[in-house]
């Protein structure tokens, strides 16, 4: 499964599991817009000969295969436990009785700039199958918890997890209708990175700069301005503004009162919410891989995982302060981020 950016469950019944993947989309993509308003122009001449109709058509043409080819794709997989079968591609794959999951991490330069996490069914003599394939462990481990339920395999952690923590048994709330209450803060950090904010707020600035530059300078030349020479330059600065503004106040936050909850927040608007209580907290941990500029804080808990992305640096302070405040919490006192230190803890996972 190259080039996989996701696989996920879709459904999970006694007799059949079902996967879906979906591969991203190959770079040559990016020239389909191109060609296709290549093969238009001809269509706008005053003169249209036969010429221009056969380069239009070969250049249309060319866009579609290229569309075709490169676009993202979907594949399934079936597992069937109850007949030991495996069906991916079409084809038909026999499970071992000492089948097994392991889960990886894997990156490269197209995962940055956190890599993703990955179950694979392991066949034996080198044989396996991506099953389950997320950017986030916590959606990740959910998925693998329902696939467990029914095809209960024994399980190979390659994350860097203490031998006894198992994030993907859990028993999960059958209703989670808590109210939202204050809490404090204990994770806030922006999720794009500081190079990107400002190279995006630096192209923004320019951008506006050169749109109001031609404007100003052209205007006493100009004796009429047809409608989308106005709209045009305007859609493109607000869309740029608005992609900067997003990029420097998306941010993820961690809050702890009586539920641990995380949330990602932008322009005022929070989106992503997920809790669990305090209490059932069993370890934290952090997980990534090497390469990735970023981490995840990993919470293992009764009512199932709950992770927040993290930046490398600084990551393991967090993750001390993280669990001194847990601690605390669950002592009756919860202190401020700023009052908390990287004293020796207790809470597993340390």
């Amino acid at each position: 499964m190259i080039g996989t950016t996701s696989s996920r469950l879709v459904a999970a019944e006694a007799a059949e599991l079902r996967f879906e993947a979906q591969t991203r989309a190959q770079a040559p993509i990016l020239l389909c817009p191109l060609f296709a308003a290549l093969g238009v122009l001809p269509w706008l001449s005053d003169q249209l000969d036969p010429l221009r109709i056969c380069v239009s058509a070969l250049v249309l043409s060319l866009s579609v295969a290229i569309g075709l080819r490169c676009r993202p794709r979907k594949s399934r997989i079936t597992l069937r436990p109850e007949s030991r079968l495996l069906e991916a591609d079409g084809v038909k794959h026999t499970l071992p009785p000492a089948s097994r999951f392991s889960l990886e991490l894997c990156h490269d330069d197209t995962e940055a700039p956190q890599g993703c996490y990955v179950v694979f069914l392991e066949l034996g003599a080198g044989q396996r199958f991506a099953l389950l394939r997320a950017a986030e462990p916590d959606a990740l481990l959910r998925d693998l918890r329902q696939v467990l339920e029914h095809f209960p395999e024994r399980v190979d952690c390659s994350w860097g997890l203490p031998a006894q923590a198992e994030p993907w048994v859990f028993d999960p709330p059958s209703a989670d209708t808590h109210e939202v209450e204050p809490g404090t803060t204990l994770v806030d950090q922006r999720l794009a990175p500081l190079d990107l904010v400002r190279v995006v707020v630096a192209a923004t600035i320019f951008v506006l700069f050169d749109l109001t530059f031609l404007v100003t300078s052209q205007q006493a030349r100009l004796t009429r301005v047809h409608p989308l020479g106005v709209a045009l330059p305007i859609v493109m600065g607000c869309s740029l503004v608005v992609l900067a503004l997003s990029l420097v106040y998306r941010r993820v936050y961690l809050v702890a009162a009586s539920r641990i909850q995380s949330e990602t927040g932008a322009l005022g608007l929070r989106w992503g919410q997920r809790s669990v209580r305090l209490e059932r907290v069993r370890g934290v941990y952090l997980i990534g891989a090497e390469q990735a500029a970023r981490q995840h804080l990993l919470l293992d808990t009764s009512d199932g995982p709950l992770a927040v992305s993290l930046e490398r640096r600084g990551a393991d302070a967090v993750a001390r302060e993280v669990r001194r405040a847990i601690e605390q919490r669950n002592r009756g006192r919860l202190p401020s981020l700023e009052s908390i230190t990287s004293a020796p803890h207790t809470l597993p996972g340390a």
